[in-house]
């Protein structure tokens, strides 16, 4: 009975779907009528105000239609996310409006510690201490900025202070912030959020002889407990970033590689790595010792930059990627010592991800000759003496390359005449 019940309702919903189709098809049928033709007998000033109509309908369907095709599928603009802050609270100094205010946490780390990184968000402006060093002051006048930080490498094992300062110049109101991290030990996964636990003060209370406060594990009778706000609703004007939190929430799988033979300054890195969804998004970290390196993917140039060893460099190189195998290319050029890389990536997709990173597959080029040989394996991230480095979320566009213009001169007119076309035979 269930079996005959489903393929009923089946039916039912085919035959819906199928009398809903012909609806639309009757509708479009009627609108593009009346748009395409004047009545009979019409005077000389209605056929051209009709054919005046007809092309002004023409040419913003084409503009429209052409936007859409373009940035949606030949020429996609950069997807934005959200921050995810999960349980944690809008927290803030006192109820009283005090345009800037200081907030204060100490976590308890043990080692070995794995992956750690914390999302910020504050109105106007924020300066963010780990330990005392400075990670980040971004500033967003009129609005929440927001980041996401990879803090393993400002964390030491034993006591930590997280410290952030708000200063509101554009919005009304008390200075305040909202906080969602993670740190990874041994035992297992440690949350921090923004609630009562942090301690705030509308002054920071740096005096002569006095530790100063971003890194003071203990503080004086002065700091109280911040007031939680609740938490951030869907109406909140928060800002949006280019670089998805999850590449800094995970774990780096990618190991150090390098030539086998030594005295070589100038190697290109090579590996494969497959894409089986059109639409995923592909991401990539980098980390290479030398003192450049190029980035290549399917023999397009994404990054030509100078190396900078504390920082790991992130890309969305999905728009350079086909389906199926794909070939990754790294050049790096090394004044002193040998060239050296960590990179590892995963591509996105509805139906789960796929990760891929430098290993001991991966072959070693060196530059001027066509010899490939197998790379040798150093260590993993995080050993000495490369030690752990800092998120690069690089937001900026790939370099020009020779011909870059014309293609997306290419793609933005083919969108346009698809349409067009499209438009025009479908009203003739």
């Amino acid at each position: 009975m269930r079996t005959i019940f489903n393929r009923e309702r089946l039916n039912a919903a085919l035959l819906w779907v199928d009398s809903l189709i012909q609806k639309s098809r009757a509708l479009a049928h009627l609108l593009w009528s009346d748009i395409c033709r004047y009545p009979a007998g019409a005077t000389e000033p209605q056929k051209i105000s009709a054919e005046v109509y007809r092309w002004s309908i023409l040419v913003v369907s084409t503009a429209l239609g052409g936007l859409f095709l373009a940035n949606t599928f030949l020429d996609p603009i950069p997807r934005t996310y959200r921050p995810d802050f999960g349980t944690a609270q809008w927290i803030q100094v006192q109820k009283e409006p005090i345009v800037v205010g200081y907030f204060h946490r100490v976590i308890e780390v043990s080692p070995p510690l794995g992956n750690a990184w914390i999302s910020v968000a504050a109105p106007d402006t924020y300066s963010l201490y780990i330990n005392g060093k400075l990670v980040d002051a971004p500033l967003f006048v009129g609005k929440s900025v927001a980041r996401t930080y990879d803090i393993r490498p400002f964390l030491i094992p034993g006591k930590n202070v997280i410290a952030i300062e708000n200063e509101r110049s554009m919005y009304p109101g008390t200075a305040q912030i909202i906080v969602r991290g993670e740190w990874k030990d041994i035992h297992r996964n440690h949350e921090i959020v923004s609630d009562a636990r942090w301690k705030s003060s509308v002054l920071s209370q740096d005096r002569p002889g006095k530790t100063f406060w971003n890194k003071a594990t203990e503080l004086s009778e002065d700091w109280k407990p911040a007031i939680p706000m609740g938490a951030p609703g869907i109406f909140d004007c928060i800002e949006t970033v280019t670089t998805d939190p999850e590449v800094l929430r995970k774990e780096r799988q990618g190991v150090w590689i390098a030539p086998r033979e030594v005295g070589f300054r100038d190697v290109v890195f090579r590996g494969n790595f497959k894409r089986w969804w059109p639409a995923s998004q592909v991401w990539t970290r980098l980390f290479a010792s030398g003192t450049f390196y190029d980035l290549k993917v399917n023999g397009h140039l994404v990054a030509d930059r100078v190396s900078i060893t504390s920082q790991t460099d992130v890309r969305e190189i999905g728009r350079f990627c086909r389906l199926g195998n794909n070939e990754i290319e790294v050049r790096v050029r090394a004044e002193r010592g040998v060239p050296t890389l960590c990179l590892d990536g995963w591509t996105q997709s509805p139906f789960g991800g796929a990760l891929w990173k430098s290993s001991e597959s991966w072959e070693c080029l060196i530059t001027g000759t066509t010899r490939a040989e197998p790379v040798q394996i150093l260590g993993f991230y995080g050993q000495s003496p490369w030690g752990f480095s800092s998120i690069a979320a690089n937001t900026m566009p790939p370099p020009s390359m020779p011909g870059q213009d014309l293609d997306h001169i290419f793609k933005w007119g083919l969108s346009f005449l698809i349409v067009l076309m499209a438009l025009y035979f479908r009203w003739k």
